[in-house]
């Protein structure tokens, strides 16, 4: 792993090699191949329960009237269920790159003028947290762009004067209603996967 250019880039290096090689690669096909039809199962009954159970834990402290004491704690504790949620990530996609890479390999041994590009297209318009977020803050931006007050504001303030303005804008009233609900809804989950990076609900 490596730090270039302020990008990071990482890869996979094999420790075994010749025949070793062959069988550790032959197991790994074998055990991934086994886990795929089981994926949806092992997400609906075991993954994402548990991943609701961490982000509720969070939901619910009021880290502004908390001690520090207890910040303190709550800051440990986040370290471990972050750590767990870590592992969860790389359990998940452990499996699911490996069945990306099948289905790739398949779509383009089917589809003789296919290209892998072809093969992600394909599995592209799944819905997620992360789409739906998306889509949600587009049609704000709509609603922002219909209503000219709004939209010379846009322009006009920088991002640190901007929140104010549309508060105190009567124009604004609708958006700035629509904006707490995307907050409440999605503006806690980050654009990094870490614990530094401010979250928008924090700082819209």
């Amino acid at each position: 792993m490596e730090l270039f250019n302020t990008y990071l880039y990482s890869g996979v290096e094999w420790v075994l090699s010749g025949e070793a090689r062959v069988r550790a690669v032959a197991r790994q096909r074998e055990r991934t191949g086994r886990a795929i039809p089981q994926m949806a199962t092992i997400w609906r009954e075991q993954w994402l329960p548990e991943i609701r159970t961490h982000l509720d834990h969070w939901d619910a402290w009021d880290l502004s009237s908390a001690p520090v004491a207890d910040l303190v704690a709550h800051l440990d504790d986040t370290r471990e269920r972050v750590g767990r949620l870590w592992t969860i990530h790389f359990e998940i996609t452990g499996v699911c790159y490996p069945a990306m890479r099948s289905f790739h390999e398949l779509y383009v041994e089917l589809f003789a003028e296919a290209t892998e590009m072809d093969a992600v297209a394909a599995l592209q318009g799944l819905s997620n947290l992360t789409v739906e977020s998306a889509h949600a803050l587009w049609d704000i931006s709509r609603h922002a762009a219909a209503v000219p007050d709004v939209a010379r504001a846009l322009d006009r303030e920088g991002t640190d004067d901007l929140w104010p303005a549309l508060e105190a804008m009567p124009a604004a009233a609708d958006l700035v209603r629509e904006l707490r609900t995307y907050l409440d809804r999605y503006g806690r989950r980050g654009e990094f996967w870490n614990l530094t990076s401010t979250p928008l609900i924090e700082d819209p």
